[in-house]
């Protein structure tokens, strides 16, 4: 959209002085939202800490390691536990990595 307009900027010919500086000054504005526009990409980075990762990864396979101890031993109980920490990675990976 931003390069949409900077062509139709491009594209004017201004007949007077006074246009032709608001057509630069329409220039310089673009391509200063332009460069906002990279900056703000380029500078995007996730925001979960790494040692609260480790902290709740360590803390989460603690308690799923108890349940699974602590179960008796049937496949119902192996799915569940598995399922459920499965359901907790999810998010956790897609927080990380989108």
């Amino acid at each position: 959209m931003l390069s949409d307009v900077e062509m139709e900027i491009e594209g004017l010919a201004p007949p007077d002085d006074y246009r032709r500086q608001v057509a630069e000054r329409l220039r310089n504005r673009v391509g200063r939202a332009v460069e906002q526009r990279w900056q703000l990409i380029f500078s995007a980075c996730s925001t979960m800490s790494w040692p609260f990762l480790l902290v709740l990864t360590a803390w989460l396979s603690i308690i799923f390691a108890v349940f699974g101890l602590t179960s008796p031993r049937s496949r119902l109980v192996n799915a569940v536990v598995e399922l459920s920490a499965l359901s907790i990675a999810s998010p956790l990976y897609l927080i990380l990595y989108t």
